[in-house]
């Protein structure tokens, strides 16, 4: 079990890693899937049929938050910091 387990985060990493090549912000790839995948499985927990959202609205939020994020585009023109 665990080498699967082990085999599927690899490959996950290795879609990542690709992104990062064309088009996602420089991250750490085994941190950003240990993050995506730990999301994905907690669901199981809080997740309820009939609840407040359908699973492919959850799936769409999800989608959201990992590939764009929580923060605002910033304006070319600001002078503030980004902080990392």
């Amino acid at each position: 079990m665990i080498a699967k387990r082990d085999l599927y985060e690899a490959r996950f990493r290795a879609l990542i890693e690709q992104g990062l090549s064309r088009r996602f912000a420089s991250v750490d790839a085994k941190l950003a899937a240990l993050a995506i995948l730990g999301a994905l499985n907690a669901s199981t927990r809080w997740y309820k049929p009939g609840g407040e959202r359908s699973p492919q609205a959850i799936g769409e939020h999800f989608a959201a938050l990992f590939l764009d994020g929580l923060r605002l585009p910033e304006p070319a023109t600001s002078n503030l910091r980004r902080i990392r």
